[in-house]
């Protein structure tokens, strides 16, 4: 299970649509010149801002850097309080 999505992650949908993303990407990192297998799947448009949670035109595979550099250019606020949600459903 996810640390960064404990419900969605835990969800029999979820895991469906994230090894179909994988599959539709052959577990390779989407980032131009990435060949790294990708072992995670990111929302291109964030659900907190519209995003289709479990479409997958909406989601793309990426390798574990490539997915926190990602995460990291969210907005100060959104990364605060992504971090205190997380940590309150521990």
């Amino acid at each position: 299970m996810s640390r960064r999505h404990p419900s969605r992650t835990s969800s029999a949908r979820w895991a469906r649509v994230r090894a179909a993303v994988l599959e539709r990407d052959d577990y390779t990192c989407q980032i131009d010149a990435c060949n790294r297998t990708a072992v995670e799947v990111h929302h291109v448009r964030p659900v907190y801002s519209g995003g289709a949670e479990f479409d997958g035109d909406n989601l793309v595979s990426l390798c574990v850097d490539h997915h926190r550099e990602e995460h990291d250019k969210r907005p100060a606020g959104v990364r605060e309080w992504d971090d205190y949600a997380r940590e309150r459903l521990r």
